[in-house]
């Protein structure tokens, strides 16, 4: 059939596979019949011998399909059914399901309609949403469609042109996780079947994976849900379609969110890498483009060559638009490029209110109207089927529509386009390939060649044509190609039927240039850390370039080496380059290391000493080979060390300090309680160390314990001890240099002396004591009074000490302090005394803590308010207080009279009243604000009241009756209240003139 459209429609949504490519030459003889051909195994084929042009904006379109039948259509698709040659529409809308047979023209706006409602109840009609029918690979059709959470199947077995309500059968399967199913479409991948789905409701927006193995029918699938993209990558993704990028390898999907009312995400993308079956792709929001692209619906994607375009439906109600999106950023065309709108077109058969333009199918291409690439879109408000034509084709190629075609062409190059199951899910593939015709002439050689002495070149002619060539060489060779290795001019006869270009070619010369020698000696040994030069044992001029394998590479005739490797040498010269190459293995030297410059002591022998391995050979500054040397004296030595074939030396200066020498003494006998010195002083000592048992010791530093020994560090080099036992003292000098010497102490017991009293007491002197020194088996005593007997009778206060021998010679002394004391004294308290206002007094003027004190103050017992059991303190509280005082020797009663007075007010004891203005009254002086009930009276000798007044601010001028009075001495009396505390003052004063 000539005019079959073999380019049928896709779901309403597109998935492309993988390239697989043309089988024809890439050259070919102009104005001469080539067929052409493909391996890809499809049942539709469209071949072009110019380049579509696919990427031309959309411009317009008209109604295809009109009338009540295709109201409420959300998605429609056809399908050509190669069994009885028809093109079959199918239809999801909200009251269930319909088919459109076409007959032979997919382009008839008649075509017969088949209602199949609910599918007897299988379909929920306001849930029903997009169509997709896939034949398997045994040729039976099944028809899948999504109403909500589940999967409806319909069964047409071998042709699609069976009615559906006459299909084979339905069934149905709940889309675990799925709440809105919309767009589906199926690909068989890596040999099992694989759908996607929409999710455009609930909690989750995300793309549905179905995985059926390899039964399309199973009713089981595999639910996988992809990664939602939160939270901006996907808003209600409803409408996609899948790309594979055939040069990289990789798989993506563009994704359409339907958004809410104009206002959703706009364009999407999911990449999956290499793995279509990848659970965890990578999210990419797109963005609205601008801010136009919103409420985004069908989706569909076209090739071009090695470019692709996609068309997309967006907008709201009443304003549908046609977006075509270019992926090319200006330098290249890949689909992680963010597109721009390179035309929107309208509402392609107006604008309004009715109209609301949801699915569109992929492109598909047929020659009933001419050689023009189609889309159709559903429109469910509108009654209306969409048909998109003005992707048009180019008018001078040649179409054909079968696997296999057989072209001229002129001369010069042609570009052929292959397009093969179109809209077939799965198996829409679009090839390019250029081919070049060319005119017949001779074969062709390549240029004339120079070559480096020792290489070689393969010569090839360049024949064109479909001929059987054959072949005769200048050489004589009969073969396709030749290899040259000589200096020669060579050419090539070719003929044969068909061939573009026969007879002889051109002759190519070949020129061989000797190159240069490299020779970098024989591989060799060095030591490490012991460099050596290499360089090629020719050179050549300086211009030519030099290159050694170093990091970095070095560019000089020669490098030096201390370390095992390869070492290559490239020398280019003359357009020729020669290389060499040495092995360089670096034995290691053997480390040898001294130590530091060190000093031993005098005396000692001191070892030097070197591990090695096993093998090594030594020799020492003196000529010795073993592998130790014992050094008794001052000097410098070294030591070479020698380790296969490499020798490694070292030094050190030895300096020998004398030792200290001392001696502790012979062992020795003490007694124990008369301590002994023992120790040393070294002048060029540094640290002095005891070692002893005992505990007894006096020193000055510090000590630590270490078991039963204690480590005496002493600042002097001086012990003392009053017991025995072992005592090691060990010298370090500054050198370093140490002596060690040990004295045996053996002590011996002495007398214990414990007095039978305190060695300090206090005793009442009633009768004399007797002092034991409480030691019975002294050999002789000597007490400080001079008395030889063991006990000592006293009878006063004082120190007293004995010394105590024993037989074995030991002795020992001590001292006991005695305080005799009498029964307390007469007059404790002091005499009676007379106290100022305010005025303290303590009584008795001491404190005694062995005398206890009773209280009486003018005859009543004051022990609650005394100060203390031995003292009482006196302030403005006149009165006899009486002490019994107490200790234990006896008691004794004392007493004393305490009078207080008012001393802040006092009396002049003279005036002179002249008149002269100084001291011409006599008057009480001090702080007269404090009294009150103030009285003064002044007597002459005889007792005549010559002055008396209540002001204490008004004196006696010295007048009687206004008669002065004569010189000499007058008696006063003076009565005031300080506080409501009545006081009497009197006494005289001089009057002098």
């Amino acid at each position: 059939m000539k005019n079959i459209l073999l380019i049928v429609f896709l779901f309403c949504g597109y998935l492309s596979y993988g390239q697989i490519g043309f089988v024809t030459p890439d050259t070919v003889c102009a104005n001469s019949p080539v067929t052409l051909s493909t391996d890809d195994s499809s049942y539709s084929y469209s071949w072009d011998t110019v380049a579509i042009n696919i990427g031309q904006p959309l411009a317009g379109g008209v109604p295809q399909l009109t009338g009540a039948s295709y109201n409420g259509s959300v998605c429609y698709t056809v399908k050509y059914d190669p069994v009885s040659g028809n093109w079959i529409g199918f239809s999801v809308k909200t009251g269930g399901y319909s088919t459109f047979n076409y007959g032979a023209n997919p382009l008839s706006t008649t075509p017969t309609a088949y209602s199949g409602g609910t599918l007897g109840g299988y379909l929920n009609s306001g849930n029903a949403e997009y169509v997709d029918v896939v034949r398997d690979s045994t040729g039976l059709w099944y028809a899948f469609i999504t109403d909500g959470g589940h999967l409806v199947r319909v069964d047409y077995g071998n042709s699609l042109a069976n009615p559906v309500n006459t299909a084979t059968g339905v069934h149905t399967v709940t889309l675990s996780g799925i709440t809105k199913a919309m767009q589906i479409s199926f690909i068989k991948y890596n040999g099992n079947w694989v759908a996607f789905v929409g999710n455009n409701g609930g909690a989750v927006n995300n793309i549905t994976r179905l995985d059926f193995g390899n039964n399309i029918t199973s009713l089981t699938p595999t639910v996988t849900q992809l990664p939602t993209g939160a939270p901006t990558a996907f808003t209600n993704p409803a409408y996609f379609a899948l790309y594979n990028d055939r040069v990289a390898g990789t798989w993506s999907m563009l994704v359409n969110n339907y958004g809410n009312f104009g206002n959703g995400n706009g364009l999407s993308r999911y990449d999956f890498g290499a793995n279509l079956e990848n659970n965890t792709p990578t999210t990419a929001s797109m963005g609205t483009l601008g801010g136009a692209y919103t409420f985004c619906k069908g989706i569909t994607i076209i090739e071009n060559c090695d470019s692709f375009y996609a068309l997309g439906l967006y907008g709201g109600f009443g304003g549908e638009y046609f977006a075509h999106l270019s992926f090319n950023n200006g330098t290249t065309t890949n689909i992680t490029n963010t597109p721009v709108i390179a035309n929107a077109a309208n509402d392609l058969a107006g604008t309004g209110a009715n109209t609301s333009k949801v699915s569109l199918t992929t492109f598909w291409h047929n020659d009933v109207l001419g050689d023009t690439l189609y889309v159709l879109a559903a429109d469910p408000n509108g009654q209306t089927i969409f048909l998109l034509t003005d992707y048009g084709m180019s008018a001078t190629g040649q179409v054909t529509y079968t696997p296999n075609v057989t072209y001229t062409f002129a001369p010069g190059p042609h570009n052929i386009t292959l397009i093969t199951d179109q809209g077939n899910q799965g198996h829409r593939n679009h090839y390019c390939k250029a081919i070049y015709a060319y005119t017949p002439g001779l074969p062709a050689l390549g240029p004339n060649t120079t070559l480096c002495d020792g290489d070689s070149i393969i010569l090839t002619p360049v024949v064109v044509g479909n001929g059987t060539p054959t072949y005769l060489w200048s050489t004589g060779a009969t073969t396709p190609t030749i290899t040259v290795k000589t200096n020669n001019g060579y050419y090539v006869t070719v003929n044969g039927a068909g061939l573009c270009t026969t007879g002889q070619s051109n002759t190519q010369f070949i020129q061989f240039v000797t190159k240069p020698v490299v020779n970098l000696g024989p591989d060799t040994t060095i030591c490490s850390g012991q460099p050596l030069t290499l360089q090629s044992d020719s050179t050549y001029p300086p211009q030519d370039l030099y290159s050694w394998n170093t990091s970095p590479t070095q560019t000089t005739p020669s490098i030096s080496v201390n370390s095992s490797g390869s070492y290559s040498l490239t020398v280019y010269y003359g357009g020729c380059s020669g290389s060499d190459t040495i092995n360089i293995i670096a034995n290691p030297s053997p480390v040898v290391n001294l130590g530091n410059d060190t000093n031993f002591c005098a005396g000692y022998v001191y070892s030097l000493t070197s591990s090695q391995p096993a093998g090594s050979t030594f020799l020492w500054s003196n000529g010795s080979t073993d592998s130790t040397f014992a050094i008794t004296s001052a000097g410098t030595y070294w030591l070479a060390v020698t380790q296969g074939g490499c020798t490694t030396t070292d030094s050190l200066n030895i300096t020998v300090s004398p030792a200290p020498v001392f001696y502790l003494g012979n062992d020795t006998t003490i007694c124990n309680n008369i301590p002994i010195t023992i120790g040393t002083t070294i002048a060029s000592a540094t640290q002095y160390i005891w070692s002893t048992d005992s505990t007894l010791v006096q020193y000055q530093g510090s000590y630590s314990q270490t078991d039963s020994m204690r480590l005496l560090t002493s600042s002097d080099g001086y012990l003392t001890t009053k017991t025995g036992g072992i005592f090691s003292l060990t010298v370090v000098t500054g050198g370093g240099c140490s002596y060690s010497d040990t004295i045996s102490i053996i002590s011996q017991p002495g007398p214990n002396i414990m007095f039978n009293i305190p060695r300090f007491d206090t005793l009442c002197k009633t009768k004399p004591f007797v002092i034991d020194p409480g030691f019975s088996t002294g050999l002789s005593y000597l007490w400080n009074t001079g008395a030889t007997t063991q006990t000592l009778e006293v009878n006063e206060s004082g120190t007293f000490w004995v010394s105590v021998a024993t037989a074995n010679g030991c002795s020992a002394t001590d001292t006991v302090s005695i305080k005799m004391k009498t029964v307390p004294e007469q007059g404790l308290l002091g005499n009676d005394t007379t106290l100022c206002n305010d005025q303290m007094l303590m009584i008795p003027p001491f404190i005694d803590t062995s005398l206890h004190f009773q209280w009486y103050v003018n005859g009543y017992d004051a022990s609650h308010i005394s100060d203390n059991a031995s003292f009482h303190k006196v302030q403005n509280a006149p009165g006899l207080y009486i002490a019994v005082v107490s200790n234990q020797c006896g008691t004794t009663v004392d007493s004393i009279n305490i009078m207080n007075k008012f001393c802040d007010l006092w009396f002049p004891n003279v005036f002179t009243p002249n008149n002269d203005g100084v001291n011409d009254l006599i008057q009480p002086l001090g702080d007269l604000s404090l009294i009150s009930n103030y009285t003064l009276t002044v007597y002459d000798r005889w007792g005549t009241i010559l002055f008396t007044s209540t002001n204490p601010y008004a004196g006696w001028n010295g007048k009687y009756n206004n008669v002065p009075q004569p010189v000499g001495v007058y008696v006063y009396n003076m009565q005031f209240n300080v506080k409501n505390v009545p006081y009497t003052q009197h006494g005289n004063f001089t009057l002098i003139r």
